[in-house]
């Protein structure tokens, strides 16, 4: 009888066990939310950053134009090029016959040089190269597809340079050029940035 009991306490004892373990395992959100929790470093950022210094804003290049930004010895310019490409470039001034550098381009070109390409910064917040006018959709070459409804506020295009700080090391900084899209005047979309710390 004392045999009977016991087993019969053992029994119940194991399956009460095993109907817990299986509830805890049954809630994998809370076990993410539990790991969220123990991992805090997940939602802090140890990056600071820094605005050094902006370009004028324009709302349009035509051929061979240049938007130009020029920061501790570099040269850095937007062109929009001959063959309609639109091109970011920097050259160390420091140095002499520095080698000119691409950092971005649309890469969206004709086969020929044409004098009738233009940039627009356009009120409905797009970025377009056009071939030649008007301003339509059959002449454009390359878009950022940034367009919006209500139209935006002084569409235009500047370039930044950026100092990027890692608290976690501090002694070495990251340098960055920014080629942004303005309108409603603030800062919509970047349409490029590139790391120039090794060029600097």
């Amino acid at each position: 009888m004392k045999k009977s009991y016991f087993y019969l306490l053992c029994t119940l004892g194991c399956s009460l066990l095993f109907n817990s373990c299986d509830r805890n395992n049954d809630n994998p959100s809370q076990l993410n939310e539990n790991a969220s929790i123990g991992n805090p470093e997940a939602r802090i950022s140890f990056t600071s950053t820094q605005l050094l210094i902006e370009s004028r804003k324009v709302d349009m290049l035509t051929v061979d134009q240049t938007l130009n930004l020029e920061w501790d010895g570099l040269n850095i310019y937007a062109i929009l090029q001959a063959d309609a490409n639109l091109v970011l470039y920097a050259r160390n001034t420091r140095i002499t016959n520095s080698p000119r550098y691409t950092l971005w381009a649309t890469n969206k070109y004709l086969p020929y040089p044409i004098q009738t390409a233009r940039l627009v910064a356009q009120l409905d917040g797009n970025l377009v190269v056009y071939r030649d006018a008007p301003n339509i959709p059959s002449n454009m070459i390359w878009a950022s597809y940034t367009d919006t409804k209500p139209d935006v506020t002084n569409p235009s295009i500047k370039l930044q340079v950026v100092k990027k700080t890692n608290a976690l090391n501090s002694g070495s900084p990251k340098y960055y050029v920014k080629f942004i899209l303005e309108g409603n005047n603030s800062d919509r979309k970047v349409i490029a940035e590139v790391d120039i710390t090794s060029i600097r």
